[in-house]
């Protein structure tokens, strides 16, 4: 049987590399040939053709995509041309409105001046001309400062002109480019939500246990998940710090067979989970989390933390019993600063001894 396989595996390769490098009317001939060839009559090997049958079923259909996706991808890339055209015209349309308003400005108060001083002309052409003072013109520098030293001297007329240069190199161009935003690196966005986590995660893990509390890092292995967002964020694990509580539990049966010398083993009486997500896309929503109970298993539960984006869900197995939701007794549940913080003990029974 194992021979027999790797018969079929090596076929199946070699029919797939020359299935690869045709189009979607080339399969389909192939395919007419092959069921023409089945119900011919001729003595074939059945197996044999009926794979190629199917597998060119199979990579007529690849084609078929492929031929879609292209179609699909051109008019794309033609919509996104034709955004740009619109504009271009637009934004050239606004440049030649710009330039017309400041030329017709321009010549208006030119007019205003040569007139303007024409009548002062006539004006003045009776009054005596004020003799000239050393007042009315400006002192000269005799020293520049070293800031005014390094800045550049710029000719008025000079920079009108280029100015107007700049616009008409714009009106000449068909397509306006677009300003690139720099965008921080994948490694860098990791980095610095890596070294957030660690920050929280170390103030966390400083804080001292208490005489029955104990690391609970051991995380639940979920199913592979699929997240409708994860093309556009990189789905990430969230980092966290928890705590087991235990302590003695003094049923009857414990009392018959233990005393305070010789106490029972410790049993499991709460939890506390410390879950950190501090690059929550929208900060607007908590984290949440579930209980899901598996049928035929009534010992424990998984609780699962579910967050959003860019944060996968995370779970952990816990004692299945009954929690005890007062304050008093010990119960948070918060999120705050992108820490969520879940706190809880079981409820306990006591007995009188």
């Amino acid at each position: 049987a194992s021979a027999s396989g790797n018969v079929i595996a090596s076929i199946k390769s070699d029919l797939d590399r020359i299935f690869a490098g045709k189009t979607y009317n080339q399969l389909r001939d192939l395919q007419t040939r092959i069921q023409e060839k089945l119900t011919g009559g001729e003595a074939v090997d059945v197996e044999y053709w009926e794979l190629q049958l199917k597998l060119s079923t199979v990579w007529k259909a690849k084609a078929k995509l492929k031929a879609m996706h292209e179609i699909v991808l051109c008019k794309r890339l033609e919509q996104l041309r034709r955004k740009q055209r619109q504009e271009a015209i637009k934004v050239q349309e606004e440049l030649e409105t710009a330039l017309s308003s400041q030329t017709a400005q321009m010549l208006a108060e030119k007019t205003d001046t040569t007139l303007g001083v024409e009548e002062e002309m006539e004006e003045d052409s009776d009054m005596l001309i004020e003799e000239y003072d050393r007042s009315m013109s400006p002192e000269l520098l005799s020293n520049l400062s070293r800031e005014d030293k390094m800045l550049d001297i710029r000719n008025p007329d000079d920079d009108l002109l280029h100015l107007k240069q700049k616009r008409r190199e714009v009106l000449r161009n068909q397509f306006i480019p677009m300003k690139v935003q720099n965008k921080r690196s994948a490694a860098e966005e990791e980095l610095e939500e890596s070294l957030v986590s660690k920050v929280l995660y170390e103030r966390e893990a400083a804080k001292d246990l208490d005489e029955d509390e104990a690391i609970f890092n051991i995380e639940e292995e979920l199913a592979k998940t699929t997240y409708l967002w994860q093309d556009k964020y990189r789905p990430r694990k969230p980092r966290y710090f928890n705590r087991v509580h235990t302590g003695y539990e003094w049923n009857k049966y414990n009392q018959t067979h233990y005393d305070s010398d010789n106490p029972p083993p410790k049993v499991v009486q709460g939890y506390k989970f410390n879950i950190f997500f501090p690059d929550l896309i929208d900060k607007t929503k908590a984290p949440t989390y579930k209980i899901e109970r598996e049928p035929g298993n009534h010992d424990t539960v998984l609780i699962r933390f579910v967050a959003g984006p860019p944060y996968e869900d995370i779970a952990f197995r816990i004692v299945n019993r009954e929690w005890e939701y007062s304050h008093k007794k010990g119960f948070k549940s918060s999120f705050d600063r992108g820490v969520l913080q879940l706190h809880f003990h079981f409820k306990r029974h006591y007995y009188r001894r």
